[in-house]
């Protein structure tokens, strides 16, 4: 499909007795003062270069910028563990663990790795922080 010729007007560096002025000017006039004022322009002085025109739109890529993207909720994970009939919240555990931790003077920042093994005949968590095992322990 051939693009369509609209009478457009566009912003032109005119010169006349010596003086450079701005005016706006139909497409059509720009294409014939282009080529005159080339043949008069000085070499140091480089010509204005136009713009390229965006080829328009389709109206189904219109319709697609429109559509709001959707992104899908994170997954919420409860763990639980019953004892006895008894829930115990895992979540709860690991904040024990992290309180323990900071208690004996660390950065929660540093822990890399966390292991968590569960006696529950002794209702204890036992834990291993950045692989090194020092038999430390929660109650919960």
């Amino acid at each position: 499909m051939a693009p369509r010729k609209t009478d457009t007007k566009k912003r032109v560096m005119r010169r006349s007795a010596g003086k450079t002025s701005n005016v706006l000017v139909k497409a059509a006039e720009v294409k014939d003062e282009t080529a005159v004022t080339t043949a008069e322009a000085k070499p140091a002085e480089a010509p204005v270069a136009e713009k390229p025109e965006k080829p328009a739109k389709s109206a189904g890529a219109a319709k697609q910028s429109r559509r709001k993207r959707t992104v899908p909720a994170e997954t919420v994970v409860e763990n639980y563990f019953e004892v006895n009939g008894e829930q115990i919240k895992a979540e709860e555990v690991v904040e024990k663990i992290k309180e323990s931790y900071k208690a004996e003077g660390h950065r929660i920042a540093f822990i890399k790795t966390l292991q968590i093994y569960y006696n529950f005949e002794e209702r204890r968590a036992y834990y291993v922080i950045n692989n090194t095992p020092e038999d430390k322990f929660v109650e919960f």
